[in-house]
């Protein structure tokens, strides 16, 4: 009885503390102000408000005291941190959930990448911004666009869904499902992806590439055209730089000038070169087969 006495008595301790976390939308400037109706404030010309970590500035917005809540109308420019930048036509808060909804000409920019979309929402508080009707983010070297995507800004880590496009210095990628690592610059392949070079062509499910190396390893449903090479292989590791792919494990390789088949099982691997092939480590079970037929 008594211990429950003590977890009740903390939780009562606890609320207060709970309850001054949600701080009230401060308004900092407008040059006009009044009632509207029902309680909501109508505020006019060079709006000015704080909220916790956030400042934002707009022509005009609606005020609702009594539920924290706002709704921005025009050059709507919110700054979190003096990092983080959101511009948009229109913008609501809530200043209980820090949940944003910017609409129509949306811009997030913080210094390694630039958004630009016309539906985000942001969770101020856990830093997560959400697009849902394309958008298109750029930075330093790379151009990333899809459908639907997230941007996890304090893990500096974007997840892209449905049509999602890639334009690197050496690649264009098409893909279903992929991450990109805005520090690194390195992508991860989710799910089934194109990727287009000037004289290869790869496919694979499951992979990752640095795209300022322009170093790749795939390893799933693998699958490369390069030069006069049609090949397949467990795992692939491709590197732009040296001109290099090499194949692992249950390797199917046909080589289209010379039209032949070469399959090697396991514990094997094959080095492609921009001008030959070479079996670096003799195969358990290989055969070499004269072939008229592509993989």
């Amino acid at each position: 009885m008594v211990k429950y006495l003590l977890l009740f008595l903390i939780s009562l301790n606890v609320l207060p503390i709970i309850a001054q976390e949600k701080a009230v939308i401060d308004i900092k400037h407008s040059d006009e102000g009044r009632l509207a109706k029902n309680g909501v404030y109508r505020l006019i010309g060079n709006v000015k408000l704080e909220h916790k970590n956030m400042v934002m500035t707009c022509d005009s917005l609606y005020q609702y005291r009594d539920s924290n809540y706002i709704e921005a109308f025009g050059r709507v420019h919110a700054i979190q941190n003096d990092t983080l930048h959101l511009w948009g036509d229109f913008l609501t808060y809530n200043g209980n959930t820090e949940q944003a909804k910017v609409r129509n000409h949306v811009i997030m920019q913080d210094p390694r990448i630039t958004l630009t979309t016309d539906y985000l929402d942001y969770d101020a508080a856990n830093r997560i911004g959400y697009y849902f009707n394309k958008g298109t983010i750029r930075d330093s070297i790379n151009t990333l666009i899809s459908d639907i995507g997230y941007y996890y800004v304090s893990l500096n880590e974007m997840f892209f869904k449905d049509s999602v496009k890639v334009y690197t210095p050496d690649y264009t990628m098409f893909s279903d499902t992929l991450k990109y690592q805005t520090e690194t610059k390195f992508i991860t392949i989710l799910g089934p992806t194109h990727i287009y070079g000037d004289n290869r062509t790869l496919y694979s499910e499951n992979g990752w590439y640095n795209t300022l190396t322009s170093h790749a390893e795939l390893y799933k449903n693998n699958q490369i055209n390069y030069n006069n090479y049609q090949g397949k292989a467990d795992t692939l590791v491709v590197d732009s730089l040296t001109g290099t792919a090499l194949m692992y494990r249950n390797i199917h390789l046909y080589d289209t000038i010379n039209n032949i088949l070469i399959q090697c099982m396991i514990n094997t691997f094959i080095i492609i070169r921009s001008i030959t092939t070479n079996i670096i480590k003799m195969p358990q079970t290989m055969k070499t087969i004269e072939s008229s037929h592509t993989l």
